[in-house]
């Protein structure tokens, strides 16, 4: 009885083990769920503190920040009628994708809270914040094209045709990539990490991230093929 009782021990520890180990496994899962079909070919990695840190630099982009964006809007109205035209105390944009993106000021304690404010513009990009009920988004308008694209945070451009963004939601964080040329995006989500920092190298994406279950920092290279 008592062998008997030690083997089944021995084997409820080992089971336990066994899926103590499975939860350590995934408790940094680096693995994005695809959330847009797309023709983009993009691939992720895993790579060590040191690739990481070994071409680090900082994205050098010179952003003019508007100090009001009540103003600016006026401006903007006037030099691009084409684009701003006021419709329900906001604006329909024409989306790159097709269709429109509409933005409007609906400061309500609702649901339904909306407010906009033009943050700033990047060669011929302007950049409008739309703040939500839950989260918010950036609206970056392209003044040749008249075209617009949403993305969940700041937008950084990895050349002409390219820009990423990332935001944290609710657990999730979200790379958001656009090729301007094809006008196709990619949207790829990664669960209960949080990314800290980024720099792209060409077309290489680096991110540090955090992993919030295990509090563990990681990190990872988007690249496209």
């Amino acid at each position: 009885m008592l062998a008997s009782y030690l083997c089944k021990a021995q084997v409820d520890e080992k089971s336990k083990t066994n899926i103590d180990s499975k939860k350590q496994e995934v408790l940094c899962d680096l693995l994005p769920r695809v959330r847009t079909s797309s023709s983009l070919e993009f691939y992720a990695r895993e790579i060590s503190e040191v690739e990481y840190n070994s071409r680090k630099k900082k994205n050098i982009q010179e952003f003019t920040f508007f100090s009001n964006s009540d103003s600016i809007e006026d401006f903007l109205i006037k030099k691009y009628p084409n684009i701003f035209k006021k419709v329900d105390n906001g604006y329909n944009l024409e989306s790159y994708q097709g269709g429109n993106i509409k933005i409007k000021n609906n400061i309500v304690d609702s649901k339904a809270y909306s407010k906009y404010t033009f943050k700033g513009k990047y060669n011929k990009y302007i950049f409008v914040k739309v703040d939500l009920y839950e989260g918010g988004q950036v609206i970056i308008i392209d003044t040749e094209t008249n075209k617009s694209i949403s993305t969940p945070g700041k937008p950084y451009f990895i050349n002409d045709d390219f820009v990423y963004s990332y935001a944290f939601d609710y657990g999730t964080s979200d790379i958001h990539i656009f090729d301007l040329r094809k006008k196709e995006s990619l949207l790829l989500s990664f669960e209960n990490l949080i990314l800290e920092d980024t720099y792209n190298i060409s077309n290489h994406i680096r991110f540090k991230v955090k992993c919030l279950n295990s509090m563990e920092t990681k990190y990872i290279e988007i690249l496209k093929y």
